[in-house]
């Protein structure tokens, strides 16, 4: 704290003051009245004083000054905010009316102590009315701009007015506290009537904000899951499309009198499907339908296409393998036309080219006694169809040579075969 001043003793004293604190500590309680006031925090003021007067009344009377006042980290005596906002919030779960809540609102910002960060302003002394006006406080929870303060020194009545800006709803009206000391007696309350009211109206539109959410989240809800079953349902008919099309070729292949009727039950059901998938305005439910109803169909073609996978490896196989038999036989011939004629190294060449693609034959008709999958087994077999056929070429090739049907070549024109 600093002072400095003059102190004159006339006919009529007088003095000039300044006084000026900086961060000076609350430390006990400043109360304006019982259980209203400030508690704690740090003063920083500024206090320019003039008066005279014979009397300590008369010098009260004639004071005049100005000055600066800015409290920081102090309690605010007298109004709950904190509690008050846990008011709103229960009226809004509650769904309660303004008439229900109002009074506790009234009562948390009567009753109480609010935290807050700082008040700051400046003042004028006229008279010996000390007035604060548009001074700023800031809390958590609230602020206001226009904290004013009537104080008359000579009588010490009070006339305070605190519009406090709740930060929570920043759009709404706030409350006002309303303090007054005079010779009547003391009289403090909360004007809640106009932030209760538009609060029942922020509910109100809040949840009806609410109920257009959900309801245009649970229209994108639908509409997803309209879409999916959709997309869903289109996969699962390209799937029995294709299923469908490997029985026919497997029937084609292996013609089954209980294979066919099974193909013509899932292909009019597929057809049906179809139909239905192209209407218009189909709901989740019906392309879901859709979905089901191609899935087993597809379940129940499975086994026909197993059935009809295991006869046609088993026919393929055996058409394979009866080709070496026959592979056999024609080089059993060729043997015996190079025996007749063993001079003739054409006959040698072809023989030695058919024996290294019965070699081929042998090593893939083993291929047979492993456990293959159905394009591995076609793929065996096109090796055998492969290696016979050039053994019944050579047949033939040198059958022609040797029964004098075609002239030798004049120079060895037959590549031997790779192993």
């Amino acid at each position: 704290i600093q002072a400095r001043g003059t102190f004159e003793f006339n006919q009529k004293p007088t003095f000039n003051f300044k006084i000026v604190t900086q961060h000076l500590p609350i430390t006990t309680p400043v109360a304006i009245f019982e259980g209203i006031g400030s508690s704690g925090g740090f003063l920083s003021s500024e206090w320019n004083l003039a008066s005279s007067g014979e009397t300590p009344l008369q010098m009260a009377r004639s004071m005049n000054g100005s000055g600066t006042i800015r409290l920081t980290a102090s309690t605010f005596l007298g109004a709950d905010i904190p509690t008050m906002l846990k008011m709103v919030q229960q009226a809004k779960e509650r769904d309660e009316t303004k008439q229900v809540f109002e009074p506790k609102l009234k009562h948390a910002l009567t009753n109480g102590a609010t935290p807050i960060n700082q008040i700051n302003g400046t003042f004028g002394i006229k008279d010996g009315l000390w007035q604060l006006s548009g001074a700023k406080l800031d809390a958590d929870n609230v602020t206001s701009d226009n904290l004013t303060i009537d104080w008359d020194i000579p009588t010490a009545n009070i006339k305070a007015a605190a519009p406090l800006k709740i930060s929570k709803y920043p759009t709404l009206p706030g409350v006002v506290l309303n303090f007054t000391k005079d010779n009547r007696g003391v009289n403090y309350t909360a004007d809640v009537g106009t932030f209760a009211s538009s609060l029942v109206e922020e509910f109100a539109h809040q949840k009806t904000m609410e109920k257009e959410q959900a309801i245009q989240a649970k229209k994108e809800q639908l509409a997803q899951e309209q879409k999916e079953a959709n997309t869903n349902a289109q996969e699962a008919m390209d799937k029995l499309t294709q299923m469908l099309s490997q029985v026919d070729k497997l029937i084609e292949a292996n013609p089954d009198v209980s294979a066919q009727k099974a193909l013509k039950l899932a292909q009019l059901t597929h057809q049906n499907l179809t139909a239905m998938l192209h209407e218009e305005n189909l709901t989740t439910i019906q392309y879901q339908y859709i979905t089901d109803q191609a899935n087993k169909v597809m379940t129940d073609l499975t086994g026909v296409q197993n059935l009809l996978f295991e006869k046609q490896i088993e026919m393929v196989k055996k058409q394979a393998s009866n080709l070496m038999p026959k592979a056999n036989d024609l080089i059993l011939k060729l043997n015996e036309m190079y025996q007749k004629r063993p001079t003739m190294t054409l006959l040698a060449e072809l023989l030695q080219n058919a024996e290294v693609q019965r070699g081929i034959m042998e090593r893939a008709v083993d291929q047979f006694k492993k456990e293959l999958t159905f394009n591995q087994i076609n793929k065996v077999a096109a090796i055998i169809k492969e290696a016979y056929a050039k053994i019944s070429k050579a047949y033939d090739y040198a059958e022609e040579i040797y029964s004098g049907r075609r002239e030798p070549p004049s120079a060895n024109t037959i590549k031997r075969a790779s192993p």
